[in-house]
């Protein structure tokens, strides 16, 4: 597979499920053109900090593409965002800070010429960080970035051998408790990857698959270091509901969820209601079995059960929600991506105001953007969200402040 397109199919891998979604995840590929003053475009749209959602102009330094996956809040003026650029073919690591003012790239980088970012998360109560990702020198090798406050640091993280190795989720306990997820390809099957940091070493720790086929985990998010949820896909049966993973402090086990309908359906993020064991997960799934069109997925966790919470699905060709956050439990927000038809594809963004869910409106530089990752600045009602403009194929931060 040529670095160019492998580069493109490792950002959008949280739709690489099915064969059904083939088209979806052609299309947004190829929608993303060379960068061509995409940070111009920003420019005049942004920056207003305050509702409604605004863009805030990114750099793009890749001149083929540029995308952000992931994104953390340690403060107003300390926000990060991690994804990938691709500059003639080769595709690296890509860290933005935020300081308040503008939005800057600090250098990062992975232990091979080709390496990317997926996620990133804030160790509570300091300014340090952790990014994980994959880097490819003969087979796809887990990643894991540290931001010691001065500097991202590469740390060694174990791989299956001989396998492709993927990082897509991580969560920060302490700092001597981190846990990031994902998936390893042998050439058959794809089973989940689940990992822990202990202070001084990063592990892996085994994980339940349910399909002998297809296992994937998305995300993680964690209430205690005792109680910690992973949520993905597998495919299995027609009808099996998302794939949810809990963490007892001793073992990962599967927990029984929801199904929507008889087709697959996946979950791409998860979130805490801060202050309690609330639970909020987001991702798409099918109608039907022969269906085509993706329909955004919202699950919440009560602290007893799963359940599916009905949500729009603006889009006529497809609507996928990829990240989530929660502010309080009558505000959390969830983005993502719909199209109106074949082409174009733009951003979702969706609220739960306590009592139902809404599409609220979002900018779309070029008519042609899409939304992966959502945050909030701690102790406000400040939100960060990234992804990328499918158009110019360029960088994509928006803010919103209530």
């Amino acid at each position: 597979m040529k670095t160019k397109a492998r580069g493109a199919m490792m950002r959008y891998r949280k739709l690489l499920v099915t064969p059904c979604l083939l088209s979806v995840v052609l299309l947004t590929f190829f929608m993303n053109a060379k960068t061509i003053g995409a940070q111009a475009v920003y420019a005049a749209n942004a920056v207003k900090m305050c509702s409604p959602w605004s863009v805030v102009a990114s750099p793009n330094p890749g001149n083929d593409t540029n995308g952000l996956a992931g994104v953390a809040a340690v403060s107003t003026n300390n926000v990060w965002a991690v994804g990938s650029t691709q500059t003639n073919g080769v595709v690296q690591t890509l860290t933005e800070h935020w300081n308040g003012s503008q939005w800057s790239v600090v250098a990062s980088h992975g232990p091979a010429s080709e390496s990317q970012l997926s996620a990133v998360a804030v160790v509570p109560g300091t300014k340090q960080l952790w990014a994980v990702g994959e880097y490819f020198d003969t087979y796809w090798h887990t990643l894991t970035l540290h931001w010691n406050g001065s500097q991202w640091v590469l740390v060694p993280s174990p791989s299956m051998v001989g396998q492709f190795n993927f990082l897509i989720g991580v969560t920060a306990i302490s700092a001597k408790d981190i846990w990031a997820v994902g998936n390893v390809y042998n050439g058959n099957n794809t089973n989940t990857l689940t990992m822990h940091w202990d202070g001084s070493q990063w592990s892996i720790v085994p994980s339940p698959n349910p399909s002998s086929f297809y296992n994937t985990l998305n995300a993680v998010t964690s209430i205690s270091k005792n109680d910690v949820w992973a949520v993905g896909a597998y495919n299995g049966t027609n009808g099996q509901p998302s794939l949810i993973e809990h963490w007892n402090g001793t073992s990962w086990s599967i927990v029984s969820g929801p199904s929507p309908s008889q087709a697959f359906n996946t979950l791409n993020a998860i979130a805490r209601v801060p202050g309690t064991k609330q639970l909020w997960a987001v991702g798409y799934y099918f109608a039907t079995p022969n269906s085509s069109t993706p329909l955004t997925l919202i699950e919440q966790w009560n602290g007893k059960q799963w359940s599916v919470v009905s949500s729009p699905s603006p889009g006529t060709g497809f609507s996928v929600l990829q990240g989530v956050v929660a502010v309080s439990a009558r505000d959390v927000w969830a983005v993502g991506y719909e199209s109106p038809g074949e082409i174009p594809i733009v951003t979702l963004v969706e609220h739960w105001n306590g009592t139902s869910w809404s599409v609220i409106s979002s900018p779309n530089p070029d008519n042609a953007a899409t939304l992966y990752a959502v945050t909030r600045v701690p102790g406000t009602h400040k939100l960060w969200a990234v992804g990328g403009s499918n158009g110019e194929g360029g960088t994509l931060t928006e803010s919103y402040c209530q």
